[in-house]
């Protein structure tokens, strides 16, 4: 089953959110395990990360990105790039991938 990522604030709120609809960005994922982060990700559940961790990942992400083949995945890949922007700016906003 395909990640969904939901950009969420500090009370859980939900400010937006993003699924992988061919599953080629969550194969990426999953076969990144070169990356502390990335191989901390959770297929049967969620995982979040907080501006921290997101500053790492933004490092990381590339891995997925050049590991996505498919027109749709790129479009995933460079959406959810900008969501960990977005929380790696600061303390209050944090991404989570929702696995099956």
């Amino acid at each position: 089953m395909p990640f969904g990522f939901v950009l969420q604030d500090e009370t859980g709120r939900t400010i937006e959110r993003l699924g992988d609809q061919d599953g080629s960005v969550s194969r990426a994922i999953l076969n990144s395990r070169g990356s502390s982060l990335l191989s901390a990700v959770d297929p049967y559940g969620d995982t979040v990360f907080n501006h921290i961790q997101a500053r790492i990942l933004l490092r990381d992400w590339g891995l997925v990105e050049g590991a996505t083949a498919s027109e749709g995945g790129r479009q995933v890949c460079a959406d959810v790039r900008q969501l960990i922007e977005r929380v790696a700016r600061g303390p209050h906003l944090y991404l989570r991938f929702v696995g099956d």
